[in-house]
Order: structure tokens, then C-alpha cells, then sequence
């Protein structure tokens, strides 16, 4: 990649233009992220931008004190949420990490920034769980994407694993389906990581 537009030492006339256009360029990586103007005590601003197709406008979120907020995107509408049971956070298939706040004393007191991480809003989409082989008539994997740019792992497991025989898979929007050449009713578990 080539750098950004760089400041000169000293700094050329107009240097504010250069920041500017720096952070235009980086822009769509803002959608979701804190808002400083708009957070205060336990309300927890956040950007609008662009996500997955969505028009996401600029809000605010209301936190819950003396506890974990967990802040999650729903990837089937592009809508933010907070939350203090992680059962959401832990939902990859349905759902994209944000942030996960502590609050204590009406404040937040620690930020967990995971937009970029594992399963983040800006992050590789990791879906993760475990199926049934099901031999040439195949199984099928919801996993509610939207596209065909991922790829999956099959991990055979249990006693009879070498009995699996090759595994291929047919790819579309929302579902995969996986077949296996060896015997059915065998145990997998299984990995979908978006890809370039």
C-alpha cells in the first residue's frame, strides 16, 4: 500500500487539509466506532457510516452500571445493540462484536475495542460449530453471509473420523452444503472465514 499523505517537517501551509484527507481515506473504519462528542457517564455514542450495505446513522447507546455491556451489530440489519449477557457476543452467525464495555461509579471504566478482531464488525467473519456428516446426500450449514467470499474448514471428529472419505462443499449467499464420500452420521466440526 502507499502511505498516507505525509506532513513535512517542518510542517508545509494548510498541514489541517492533509490530516483531513488522511481521515477521509480511513473513514469507513469509523462506522460503529465512539463517538467522544456524544459519550458521557453511561450513554455511549457511536459514527453512523456505511456497513455491509447499511446506512448506519451516528446515535447513542444506553449502558447498564456496575456491569459488562456487550455491544454487538446484528449482521441481517446492520442494527447495534448493547447487552449485559454475552449470549449475542458469542452468536457469530447472527451477530458482529463491537465493543464490550465495564462500567462501574456511573462511568465507563474499561473499552475492549474488537471492530477488527475475530468476529468484529470490520474483522475476518469466523462462524464456528459442529454438524452431522450426512454421506452424498449432504448437509446443510446456515450461516447467513450473504455472499460467497469464505471458506470452510471440515474438522472430522470422533472415534470413526478416518471413515469420513473426501469432503467437498457447494457455496451459496446464505448456505453451504457439505458432502462427504464416506459413511454418514459422522461428527464435524466446522470453520467459515471470509476470504480476500
Amino acid at each position: 500500500m502507499t502511505t498516507l499523505n505525509q506532513i513535512s517537517s517542518p510542517p508545509q501551509a494548510n498541514a489541517e487539509v492533509v490530516i483531513n484527507e488522511n481521515l477521509e481515506t480511513l473513514e469507513h473504519q469509523g462506522v460503529y466506532g465512539k463517538n467522544h462528542p456524544t459519550t458521557s457517564g453511561l450513554t455511549w455514542g457511536y459514527y453512523g457510516g456505511r456497513w455491509s450495505g447499511y446506512a448506519i446513522t451516528a446515535a447513542t447507546l444506553a449502558l447498564t452500571d456496575a456491569s459488562a455491556n456487550y455491544l454487538v451489530v446484528a449482521r441481517a440489519s446492520g442494527v447495534i445493540s448493547t447487552s449485559t449477557a454475552a449470549t449475542n457476543w458469542n452468536d457469530a452467525l447472527n451477530y458482529a462484536r463491537v465493543y464490550k464495555l465495564t462500567t462501574a461509579g456511573g462511568v465507563v471504566t474499561a473499552v475492549e475495542d474488537h471492530r477488527a478482531g475475530r468476529n468484529g464488525v470490520h474483522g475476518t467473519v469466523v462462524v464456528v460449530g459442529t454438524v452431522t456428516l450426512n454421506g452424498v446426500d449432504g448437509v446443510t450449514i446456515t450461516h447467513n453471509q450473504g455472499h460467497t467470499n469464505y471458506v470452510l474448514t471440515v474438522l472430522p471428529t470422533g472415534a470413526n473420523a478416518q471413515d469420513v472419505g473426501e469432503i467437498s462443499y457447494v457455496k451459496a449467499a446464505n448456505t453451504v452444503v457439505v458432502y462427504n464420500t464416506g459413511q454418514p452420521r459422522l461428527a464435524a466440526d466446522y470453520e467459515l472465514t471470509a476470504s480476500g
